[in-house]
């Protein structure tokens, strides 16, 4: 009973954290929790409301089997120590491991070389902090930590630390200052007209059906002269979509349409 409690717990600390930290940061749980799938799938499986298909829990069982990752290794008083720390310790370990979450996230969105080295240095920070928490508590606290973030699985890489990554931007980031600058100045760039194209798309309907009734006939190519060159896909949907429903009326003339609002 107490494990199936603990379980539940857990999977409601992932609705929790899916409020902090939004959709968008979710794929990054996710992949965290997939450290530990197998064991939760093999502890579920003699519980009947969880209605576990078996060829998941076949497929978890060959996963361990070929797996290199030392976690899948543990001994049953080695998971029971892990269970009862991450029983005791659930909401202190939750904050800990969602403030890991959202200051590695933050990363991506910092465009500014030194601030980025800065909030590299913040997440990993976090991350000794969730070291130094679980290290604390023990051996159940230690064995946590190495199976959670010490050695994380994913399909590309059996066993890999969750921190790798920032501390090879960290790196990269103090060794090689201007062409980061230069790459992060073009992400900025790309991610700034993502954003410009995704609040043009909410209004594109209405203000091409806006232009086409101000201008009877207009060329489809002077209304994308009217507009940035990144707009002109979303353009060119729209006004197919228009056709579509039978909103507009498009008139081949020479190499280009007439539009006409019906």
């Amino acid at each position: 009973m107490l494990r199936k409690t603990t379980r539940n717990i857990h999977l409601r600390n992932i609705g929790i954290m899916s409020d902090i930290l939004g959709d968008e940061y979710m794929s990054i749980w996710n992949a965290i929790s997939n450290v530990f799938k197998p064991k939760y799938i093999k502890k579920s499986l003699s519980n009947q409301n969880d209605n576990l298909p078996l060829g998941d829990y076949q497929k978890a069982l060959e996963y361990e089997i070929v797996s290199t990752n030392p976690k899948f290794n543990r001994t049953t008083k080695e998971e029971d120590l892990v269970f009862n720390f991450s029983y005791k310790h659930a909401e202190t370990l939750g904050n800990l491991e969602s403030a890991v979450y959202v200051e590695v996230n933050k990363i991506q969105k910092v465009y500014d070389v030194n601030e980025r080295m800065l909030q590299c240095k913040k997440a990993l920070e976090s991350y000794e902090k969730l070291k130094s928490f679980c290290l604390s508590k023990g051996k159940g606290g230690k064995i946590h930590f190495e199976d959670m973030w010490e050695h994380c699985h994913n399909s590309k890489n059996p066993d890999f630390r969750f921190i790798e990554s920032v501390e090879i931007e960290l790196d990269y980031l103090l060794n090689n200052k201007e062409e980061a600058e230069e790459k992060l100045k073009n992400i900025k760039l790309k991610v700034e007209d993502r954003e410009k194209i995704k609040l043009f798309k909410e209004n594109a309907k209405d203000e091409l059906i806006q232009l086409i009734a101000e201008n009877y006939g207009i060329l489809q190519k002077n209304i994308y002269q009217q507009y940035d060159d990144i707009y002109k896909p979303t353009i060119k949907n729209t006004i197919k979509n228009l056709c579509d429903l039978g909103i507009v009326e498009r008139v081949k003339e020479g190499n280009n349409y007439k539009l006409y609002l019906k």
